[in-house]
């Protein structure tokens, strides 16, 4: 996805080229562009059965939304929180602000943490200007 960032995303590649192996397909990972700028870092490859899918076989995610703000007073980050306590428990379609259709077996997971934190990058931070974010 454009502008999105993942850590420990699991993806799959389907293959009925009996000749690759997982080492073909982790040397192709590691040799991409991505991971030779650094953007990009392989931790495991495994054969898993065909029938095994990234999005269904997963027991939980976790998400981090930053918002970009140009002051601390654009937000009121504890109102933020106590909003988004409301709604920790609750079951909820996590497809709701997917572009488009979204392939899945059931979109509904239950909310187990949701709280707003506001946070300050250093001017000197590597490909930052300063200035403070709520995510």
């Amino acid at each position: 996805d454009s502008q999105v960032s993942a850590f420990g995303q699991v993806c799959s590649v389907h293959t009925w080229d009996q000749n690759v192996t997982v080492s073909h397909i982790g040397d192709a990972i590691s040799g991409c562009p991505a991971a030779e700028r650094g953007d990009l870092t392989l931790h495991r490859v495994q054969l898993v059965p065909r029938r095994w899918h990234p999005q269904f076989a997963a027991s939980w995610r976790r998400y981090a939304y930053v918002l970009p703000l140009t002051s601390e007073s654009e937000v009121d980050v504890e109102l933020m929180s106590r909003d988004l306590e409301t709604l920790v428990g609750e079951s909820l379609p996590y497809s709701a602000l997917a572009y488009g259709q979204i392939e899945t077996q059931d979109d509904e997971c239950v909310l187990h943490h949701a709280a707003a934190t506001l946070i300050t990058i250093p001017a000197n931070a590597e490909g930052g200007d300063g200035g403070s974010i709520s995510g």
